[in-house]
């Protein structure tokens, strides 16, 4: 075994570990989900998606914006703050039960009414293309324009967390 080969590093072309980016100076968005699906007599089929990596821009001091707000029974902007380019948006439906006993069918049948609609500015038919979330869920993207937010009932709690590039 040659020299090189005991000491663990690779010759050839391709990428070296030094020209690996540093961790110190880049920030780096890391994404770990697990979607299972379990039909009644059968085993949960796993369908994850692999852990995605997105390396963004050298560290600026940048801050994630975070804002706890309501959606109203019409459309408004989903506010992102003061960040221009995101590498990722995150949108939670919060809205939850203020009680702290079981809650009755009827509690639970209100609750699901509390679905939160997102629209993307910028198409023809915007209002017929969205993306539901009920209490409890979350979705996350990226996006390169407005977007909508509005509450299929009364008033809805979210949070959106937009990551900057």
């Amino acid at each position: 075994m040659s020299d090189e080969e005991e000491s663990g590093s690779i010759s050839g072309e391709g990428p070296t570990l030094t020209e690996k980016p540093d961790p110190v100076n880049i920030a780096r968005l890391t994404v770990d989900e697990r979607v299972y699906v379990q039909f009644p007599g059968q085993q949960a089929e796993d369908f994850s998606p692999e852990t995605s990596i997105t390396y963004l821009k050298e560290s600026d001091d940048s801050q994630v914006y975070v804002r706890h707000t309501y959606a109203g029974e019409s459309f408004k902007a989903i506010d992102m703050g003061w960040i221009k380019d995101s590498s990722c948006i995150i949108i939670q439906n919060t809205q939850k039960l203020d009680s702290q006993v079981i809650p009755s069918e009827a509690e639970l049948a209100d609750l699901a009414q509390y679905v939160i609609r997102v629209c993307f500015v910028g198409r023809e038919k915007y209002l017929n293309e969205q993306w539901l979330l009920a209490p409890g869920e979350s979705m996350r993207g990226k996006s390169q324009g407005v977007l909508l937010i509005q509450c299929s009932k009364g008033k809805c709690r979210y949070t959106v967390t937009v990551i900057p590039q």
